[in-house]
């Protein structure tokens, strides 16, 4: 990367781009792994295949989501599983983590914004608003 930066060839700008993506994506990956505090909340909860998922939708578009009915079938769950799988793994229901959402990416759009960690380790399973 250093290398890249040092000199101007064609392409430089979006090979450092691209190698500064797998950088961080690696740091968080390493971060889950490591530290047991990640383990648990929303981040921990990411491990999951379907509240992973909602939680993806979730960070996408809070407004949209709309309801636990809605959402459970999003992520093919029923609405007492999803509701019971969800408070336990990320330790608040679905729809107050939604609620408390909202007023943090509202203003960029409906969007999620590029620090979204769920969008970044999700991109290969979900595609992600903001990118």
């Amino acid at each position: 990367m250093a290398v890249e930066a040092r000199t101007l060839r064609p392409g430089g700008e979006t090979v450092i781009t691209r190698l500064a993506d797998v950088l961080v994506v690696q740091v968080i990956r390493s971060w889950i792994t490591r530290d047991p505090a990640a383990q648990t909340g929303w981040v921990g909860a990411l491990r999951d295949p379907q509240i992973g998922r909602a939680i993806a939708l979730i960070h996408r578009d809070p407004t949209r989501v709309g309801t636990l009915s809605a959402l459970a079938t999003e992520v093919g769950m029923s609405r007492s599983v999803a509701a019971a799988r969800f408070t336990q793994l990320v330790g608040e229901p679905a729809m107050h983590y939604a609620e408390g959402l909202a007023p943090l990416l509202l203003p960029h759009s409906g969007t999620a914004p590029p620090w979204c960690a769920s969008c970044v380790l999700l991109r290969p399973v979900v595609q992600c608003a903001s990118g």
